[in-house]
C-alpha cells in the first residue's frame, strides 16, 4: 500500500516529502520503501513541494519559516501563518526620540 504514498526524494536522495512515513517504515523494520524521484526540479520547485506537502500535517519551526522563506509565497501555497502578538509601546515616537536626545553621551544617563 505504500506505493500509493511514496517517499519523494530529489536526485541526491534527499527526502522532500514523506519524512514521517520514512521514519515509520524504519521503525517497522522495513528495508524497502516506494520512492518517487523528483528529477529535474529546480530548488524553487523543491521548496514549494516541501511546504505544500506538509500544509495539513507538518509541524513548523516558525523561526526558520520567518527567516528562510518568503511570507507571500507561503500564503500563496496555502499556509495559514500565525499572527504573533507584539508588545506595543504606548509611548509616542517623538517623546522617545526626545528622551534619547537628553541622555548624556558620556555615561548614558
Amino acid at each position: 500500500m505504500l506505493e500509493k504514498r511514496p517517499i519523494v526524494v530529489d536526485e541526491n536522495m534527499v527526502v522532500l516529502g514523506g519524512n514521517m512515513r520514512l521514519k515509520a517504515c524504519k521503525s517497522a523494520g522495513l528495508f524497502e520503501v516506494w520512492v518517487d524521484i523528483a528529477q529535474g526540479w529546480t530548488d524553487a520547485e523543491k521548496r514549494e513541494f516541501i511546504i505544500k506537502d506538509n500544509i495539513g500535517f507538518g509541524e513548523w519551526d516558525w523561526d526558520i519559516l520567518a527567516n528562510a522563506w518568503d511570507t507571500k509565497q507561503l500564503i500563496d501555497w496555502g499556509m495559514d501563518l500565525p499572527v504573533f502578538d507584539m508588545p506595543m509601546d504606548d509611548e509616542p515616537k517623538e517623546e522617545k526620540e526626545q528622551e534619547e536626545k537628553e541622555l548624556c553621551p558620556m555615561c548614558g544617563k
